[in-house]
């Protein structure tokens, strides 16, 4: 499995667990990380929260609730 695909992975688990709210979630994981030092952790969680507002927005496209 490639880096990409565990983070769409976590991003869409993300999504399926809080909703909405993911993106919130990711971050205050990935701000957690970074109070802890862990640079790349931090790293990988902005990327896990931007991936879950991606899906969130072709969710909301195809529910018709962006036009």
């Amino acid at each position: 499995m490639t880096y990409a695909t565990d983070v769409h992975r976590y991003a869409n688990d993300l999504v399926m667990e809080h909703g909405e709210d993911a993106p919130i979630q990711a971050a205050l994981r990935a701000h957690t990380l970074l109070d802890q030092g862990d640079r790349a952790g931090y790293a990988l969680w902005r990327r896990i929260g931007s991936m879950s507002n991606v899906i969130l927005s072709k969710t909301a496209v195809r529910d018709g609730r962006v036009s």
